[in-house]
């Protein structure tokens, strides 16, 4: 049908059956085309095994929201399952093994007994049935139905993350101007995966295009490294693409911006050592780290080896700046800061501002004009993440009402938590009293409802009554969250401060990625808060979360006191020693289990093949160490002063835990193993749980 140029309609077709291959929106818009009013499209799915297991049937009025046109609902005598582990089933929107239960299954392989058992399994409950694991990996969606995504074969592993290759093939079939596309993983000289995605096109369409496609399509590290246009297709005698011969075709490696070179010696060194890393033949001072190969696993890289160079840039600097010219003006900027100060200190980074509009559209004092409002004094928290979206959303609250953020530190006590084989949760945040108390005890209330509907003019009321307002969300749906908007779904929450009823687009605090923990201030169009509300109300609320969609916070008292007024300290100081008595047997035990993590650690790292298992959860769980105590220390540093004994110690754990950190980053983007150098790193954590037992 690709191939007509006159739109000829084909009348006496009654049905298009479709299968064997997975169906995509587009193939559905070619029969709305070219296939009469009385003709259906049907998109049947199954293997040799079960021969056709399920069956969707559409008519021209079909809308499919999907990329691929599911392949439908199980047909009768077949059940279907998802099955994310053999046993586990997945839930709605996740990623799953098709796995087929039937008593009309093939007996199994011509003399393979061995793969028909690892496949074929009896059904525990019924002698007629049997289980059959397909290898075909499937999306479970709302409506039962199934959204094939590829074999399982195509599931690879892309720095610690699992992707199947199929997924992003199917976007990329997706697009436009591609006719024909796959997506292969390559190996680079390290032995990691990257990804590679080939494509032939008829229309004009740029590199940098199909780029941006992705980008606004996947998570970070699904899109692919490197897009290679070629003229054809290479197939198998049966008529699939030949991944093999895909897997031949040479990639060069070369700059993807405008040929600049490097004006001063330090991007010279930038230059080079992103050369080294990223193995490229050239690197142009205004090209996009990521644009040439590099990941988050390596920005890490980037940061170590500008540690050896004793220059101070960590990886997150990468994934803000990007750019050669970008890290060489933060690097300059730094020098000139510490020399102004005297001082080795690290360039404070101030939080972003957006400009909403002219000072003539709002008044100072935030009174409504061209029917909008902006609260004032409500600004991103930034000083450290604080546990959770929730809280960081609830401080600027705290602070717009002139209201302490105190009672809320001492409130919290952290310990240890380890529980042994969990080596992502290290450290835990242990309440004292529920944050409802906290806000009630300082006079901030609060309204709350699950209803969504009538949400726009109820957000509205609030904020013209001066009433800043809190939802939670699914980030799918959320246009400024770059790794969930159309392809992860997860629950969340947004301070709502602002509304602009002629533009129709509230103005959020909220960040834009979960490995960015920066908050800013971002606008949302008024429809998309309200598909990010009842996504999370259809997914997630009374399911994994209850808290409410919608809550909005009024002070019901004046505040006597400033923000973090020190004449409290006193106060503070008593409460939070009366807190940590309250939680002095969860501390003690906390600091008992640490020795558990530090005998595993000491196990695990000083054996490879338990490391190379291991290292992801453990890198995660030392980030999320390094993320706490660092709330630790902001809590201390407000409740004492930068003297106080105990800061000085915790500055040496959190200098150690980073150190570790690095160590294990080092093994995980490079594969070398050397002994020694965690036999240093258990030492550190040893040292961690002597100091830890005595703070």
């Amino acid at each position: 049908m690709e191939t007509l140029t006159d739109p000829v309609q084909i009348s006496s077709v009654r049905a298009m059956v479709i299968g064997g291959e997975a169906v995509y929106a587009k193939d559905l818009e070619l029969y709305k085309k070219y296939c009469s009013d009385r003709c259906v499209f049907v998109n049947l799915f199954g293997s040799s095994e079960v021969i056709i297991a399920t069956a969707n049937i559409l008519d021209k009025s079909a809308e499919v929201k999907s990329i691929s046109v599911p392949v439908g609902l199980p047909v009768n005598g077949v059940d279907i399952t998802l099955e994310s582990l053999p046993g586990i089933k997945t839930g709605v929107n996740e990623v799953g093994e098709i796995v087929y239960k039937s008593q009309y299954l093939a007996p199994g392989y011509w003399n393979m007994d061995g793969f028909s058992k690892s496949v074929f399994t009896a059904d525990s409950t019924d002698a007629k049935l049997r289980s059959y694991r397909s290898g075909d990996m499937g999306r479970l969606l709302q409506d039962g139905s199934i959204e094939y995504l590829g074999r399982k074969d195509f599931q690879v592993k892309i720095r610690g993350n699992r992707v199947e290759l199929g997924e992003i093939e199917t976007k990329l079939l997706n697009h436009p101007s591609v006719r024909e596309g796959a997506v292969i993983a390559k190996r680079d000289y390290r032995g990691e995966n990257y990804i590679c995605a080939f494509f032939v096109s008829d229309k004009e369409v740029s590199l940098s295009d199909v780029k941006q496609y992705f980008e606004s399509q996947l998570p970070e590290y699904m899109v692919p490294s490197h897009i290679v246009r070629i003229d054809k297709m290479p197939f198998t005698e049966n008529g699939k693409v030949d991944r093999m011969a895909l897997q031949n075709i040479e990639i060069k490696k070369t700059s993807a911006g405008i040929d600049e070179e490097p004006a001063s010696d330090l991007e010279k060194l930038l230059v080079n050592v992103w050369k080294e890393i990223l193995d490229v033949d050239k690197v142009n001072v205004n090209d996009s780290f990521y644009d040439i190969g590099g990941n988050s696993i390596l920005a890490i890289k980037f940061e170590v080896e500008m540690e050896k160079r004793n220059i101070d840039l960590a990886a997150w600097d990468v994934y803000e700046l990007k750019t050669v010219r970008n890290l060489a003006s933060k690097i300059e900027s730094c020098k000139i800061q510490s020399t102004d100060k005297g001082l080795g200190e690290n360039f404070a980074k101030k939080p972003k501002t957006e400009t909403y509009c002219s000072k003539d559209e709002y008044s100072k004092d935030g009174q409504t004009l061209k029917d909008s409002r902006i609260l004032d004094n409500i600004e991103p928290f930034n000083d450290v993440f604080y546990r959770s979206c929730y809280l960081n959303s609830l401080i600027p609250i705290v602070r717009h009402f002139n209201r302490d953020i105190m009672p809320f530190l001492v409130n919290e006590i952290i310990a240890y938590q380890y529980k042994p084989g969990d080596m992502q949760n290290i450290l835990q945040y242990m309440l004292v009293e529920p944050i409802e108390k906290i806000l009630d005890d300082i006079g901030i209330k609060s309204v709350s409802t699950v209803d969504d509907n009538n949400l726009c003019d109820r957000i509205n009321t609030a904020i013209s009554n001066g009433r800043p307002v809190v939802l939670w969300i699914d980030c799918f749906y959320s246009p400024v969250r770059v790794d969930a908007y159309n392809k992860k779904h997860f629950e969340h929450c947004i301070l709502v401060y602002g509304y602009d009823n002629e533009k129709r687009v509230y103005s959020v605090i909220e960040h834009n990625h979960r490995d960015n923990l920066s908050y800013e201030k971002k606008l949302i169009p008024y429809q998309d808060v309200v598909n990010c509300c009842r996504g999370y109300i259809d997914d997630f609320y009374g399911k994994k979360v209850d808290m409410p969609v919608y809550s909005e916070y009024y002070s019901v008292c004046s505040a006597s006191a400033k923000v973090e007024n020190r004449e409290e300290s006193e106060a503070y100081k008593h409460i939070f020693n009366m807190n940590m008595t309250k939680k002095k047997e969860e501390i003690f035990e906390g600091i008992l289990s640490l020795k558990s993590y530090c005998k595993d650690f000491e196990s695990i790292t000083g054996n490879e093949e338990l490391l190379k298992k291991h290292a992801e959860s453990i890198f995660s769980g030392l980030n999320n160490v390094l993320n706490i105590k660092r709330v630790e220390r902001y809590r201390l540093q407000k409740l004492y002063t930068k003297e106080f004994e105990a800061i000085g110690m915790l500055d040496e754990i959190i200098a150690d835990w980073t150190e570790v950190r690095k160590i294990i980053a080092k093994y995980f983007y490079s594969s070398v193993y050397k002994k020694e150098k965690f036999f240093f790193c258990a030492r550190k954590v040893k040292r961690n749980n002597r100091k830890g037992a005595s703070i």
